[in-house]
């Protein structure tokens, strides 16, 4: 029983990541970047710059992609922030996730880390899962989001995946 629920969960986290992939895609992104399983800095920061050629209101926006305890509510809270909340030794990888203003983007829909409260962060976060724990990708459905809740468009971001 557990394989079956296991295999559509993994079926529908996999379509998720694909409707994601088409979405940057479509963009005209590199094909590397928008479908990879693993993104670095570098990676994001040149995805973000190609969605700011396609969507004007993106251009005034500096992108910043920083570790967990970097975050400064005085320095980021006006910016997109891409957060990575894991540590490559410890944990067995690392996880994007994205935080601008008061709210707070995690593709496993979980709760944001408490070092964002420790420094003064306080707002909403999605708590609907749309990629899988065993899956990859978390740092183009991050950047994805940002893109819309940027353009004040949140509510189309998750409509993609219903």
């Amino acid at each position: 029983m557990f394989n079956i629920e296991y295999t559509k969960l993994k079926l529908m986290y996999d379509k998720n990541k694909r409707k994601v992939d088409r979405l940057l895609m479509a963009r005209g992104l590199n094909r590397r970047l928008s479908t990879s399983d693993r993104t670095t800095k570098e990676d994001l920061l040149n995805i973000w710059k190609e969605l700011q050629n396609d969507y004007p209101e993106l251009k005034s926006k500096e992108l910043e992609v920083i570790w967990d305890y970097k975050y400064d509510i005085k320095k980021h809270f006006n910016k997109p922030v891409i957060i990575n909340i894991g540590n490559g030794l410890t944990v067995g990888g690392t996880h994007w996730t994205a935080i601008y203003k008061s709210a707070y983007f995690d593709s496993y829909g979980l709760a944001p880390p408490s070092i964002l409260y420790e420094a003064g962060w306080s707002g909403t976060y999605n708590t609907k899962q749309i990629q899988a724990l065993t899956s990859g990708g978390c740092g183009q459905m991050a950047i994805s989001w940002l893109s819309y809740v940027v353009r004040n468009k949140e509510n189309e971001f998750f409509n993609l995946f219903k």
